[in-house]
C-alpha cells in the first residue's frame, strides 16, 4: 500500500462530452462543452471523501484504492485528495471521477454543471482533466 499526496482528482474550467453523455436524447456525434465553475467545486470540496478508486468507469470495475482525504485547493483551482493505492504500480496513471450531474444549458453547444454526486474515481487512459489529474 502507498499513499499518494495533493491530487488533482477535478479541477475548474471546460471539458468536452459527447452529447449523449450530458443530456438524455443528446447525440452520440456531437461534442459538447462543460464548464465546471469554482463555487461549485468549493461546495463540494470534501465530497469525495472515501470514494472508491477504480480501474476504469465500468460497473463492478475492481477497487484498487481509496480516497482518504478531499478538499478544495484555491490555488490549483482544483479538488484534491490523499489516495491511497492497495497496488502501487497504478501510481503516475491518469484519473477520471465517475459521477452523476445535473446541467444547465448555456447555448447550442455549451452546458454549465450545477451540481454533481460524486460516485468513484476511476483509472483512465486519458482523462477529460488531462495529466494534472493523475496519481
Amino acid at each position: 500500500m502507498v499513499i499518494v499526496e495533493d491530487v488533482v482528482i477535478t479541477r475548474v474550467g471546460e471539458m468536452e462530452y459527447l452529447e449523449s453523455e450530458v443530456v438524455e436524447g443528446g447525440s452520440s456525434s456531437k461534442v459538447v462543452r462543460v464548464v465546471r465553475g469554482e463555487e461549485l467545486l468549493k461546495r463540494k470540496g470534501n465530497s469525495l471523501l472515501s470514494l472508491p478508486l477504480t480501474i476504469s468507469h465500468s460497473d463492478n470495475a475492481p477497487v484498487v484504492g481509496e480516497v482518504i482525504t478531499s478538499r478544495y485547493d484555491y490555488n490549483k483551482k482544483a479538488i484534491v485528495g490523499d489516495i491511497m493505492l492497495f497496488n502501487e504500480s497504478y501510481k503516475g496513471k491518469e484519473i477520471s471521477m465517475g459521477y452523476l450531474a445535473s446541467v444547465e444549458k448555456i447555448d447550442e453547444d455549451l452546458y454549465k454543471l450545477v451540481d454533481f454526486v460524486p460516485e468513484h474515481v476511476a483509472i483512465v487512459n486519458s482523462g477529460r482533466c488531462g495529466i494534472i489529474c493523475k496519481l
